[in-house]
């Protein structure tokens, strides 16, 4: 059976709400890549992909990493200064290691 992806994200999104309601957070992470592109552009798509967290994953807390590599433990992400660029997110409650903050 073929389900079109709107039918998918309602019934995603309703998961989602459920686990709300029985007091579930739902956390949200994004990770750019190392690479030579401008520090603007790096936040701006960043940014994206906060806000589809936001939107289509309902999430209530989002983190973000500006340049780290997925094969790097979580332990050694953000471990240089780009609290600037996080700053520069909206919706953001920080980078990797914020994730350990309560």
């Amino acid at each position: 059976m073929v389900f079109k992806s709107s039918c998918v994200i309602s019934l995603y999104q309703e998961t989602i709400k459920n686990l709300k309601k029985k007091e579930f957070e739902i956390v949200g992470y994004a990770r750019k890549s190392p690479s030579n592109d401008k520090d603007e552009k790096r936040v701006k798509l960043l940014q994206k992909m906060v806000d589809n967290l936001q939107n289509r994953s309902l999430t209530t807390r989002v983190y973000a990493s500006f340049s780290s590599s997925a094969s790097t433990p979580f332990s050694e992400r953000d471990t240089t200064n780009n609290k600037s660029m996080i700053a520069k997110l909206n919706n953001v409650k920080g980078d990797t290691q914020g994730k350990h903050q309560c």
